[in-house]
């Protein structure tokens, strides 16, 4: 959960968009948080960035 809170944080900090969310480049503890490509934020920002692309 402090994988997702932390990025959550740093998206509203610095008004992410999706499509920054998608490009974001981070490191992780792998007993700490969920790895990038795991992550559901991630993963929510592609399918946005990918559905829009399609219109």
């Amino acid at each position: 959960m402090a994988g997702y809170l932390d990025l959550l944080a740093l998206a509203i900090d610095q008004r992410l968009t999706a499509a920054d969310l998608r490009r974001l480049q981070y490191a992780t503890h792998p007993e700490l948080a969920p790895r990038p490509s795991d992550n559901l934020i991630v993963m929510a920002a592609e399918g946005v960035v990918g559905r829009n692309s399609k219109q």
